[in-house]
């Protein structure tokens, strides 16, 4: 016998909802407007339309997202993509386009039925999409074979454990603080341990320097590796 914890919301995350946070999944009807956050596990919404989103599962945007901040521990999925900012552990699969947006992904674009246009992606696993660029857009910086989403998030789990250290030492010493100083050493333990895990997914997750496109890769593109870059000259 298995229980999914989930919550059902038949409208819009907005004023009349407030911000979401909920230990479980999250199924949306409606969209997430501008302004509001949402927090849990696996999330799945109609659109956004501004917003946040940090789940530590996958997004599924049934639609597409515009001017969204998406944060994954899974996957993303979505019809389009536009002028958001990405950072997800596993890949990002998009089925018309990724357009003036940024990305930073330990997984695979999968796009290969739609086009890249005027964004910076990074994706350990690399990029397989229809096109890349357009003849009137700026042009593409595309970085593959190289894992910036662990790197960046080993950075805030060192700054979030150097805090906690000091709060913890400042505490050392002083009475009636047991449950406050045990507190901190289980966030410290939890934080290393989760540390630990990333360093074992990027050993295993090894990185692929390899853009495919089925289409055109416009004139422009930059396509930057872990030893090598190169501009696109010709379409």
């Amino acid at each position: 016998i298995s229980v999914i914890d989930s919550l059902l919301v038949k409208g819009d995350v907005s004023y009349e909802t407030g911000h979401l946070c909920y230990d479980g999944n999250i199924d949306i009807n409606g969209g997430l407007k501008n302004g509001f956050k949402i927090n849990g596990t696996d999330i799945k919404i109609n659109a956004i339309d501004g917003g946040e989103i940090h789940a530590q599962g996958d997004v599924t945007i049934i639609n597409g997202a515009n001017n969204a901040k998406i944060y994954s521990r899974g996957h993303v999925y979505a019809k389009f993509i536009h002028h958001s900012e990405i950072h997800c552990l596993g890949n990002v699969v998009v089925e018309k386009e990724i357009v003036d947006t940024q990305i930073e992904s330990s997984g695979a674009c999968q796009i290969m039925t739609g086009d890249i246009i005027n964004s910076t992606i990074n994706f350990n696993q690399g990029v397989h999409a229809k096109n890349i660029g357009t003849e009137r857009t700026a042009p593409n910086w595309i970085v593959v074979g190289q894992d910036l989403f662990i790197i960046n998030e080993l950075k805030s789990i060192e700054s979030k454990t150097a805090d906690l250290e000091k709060k913890k030492l400042h505490l050392e010493g002083k009475k009636d603080i047991d449950a406050a100083y045990d507190d901190l050493k289980d966030q410290i333990d939890n934080l290393n341990q989760e540390k630990a895990n990333l360093i074992d997914r990027s050993k295993s997750n090894m990185g692929k320097s390899v853009v495919i496109a089925e289409g055109k890769v416009w004139a422009g593109t930059i396509i930057h590796s872990e030893h090598t870059q190169k501009r696109i000259r010709e379409t």
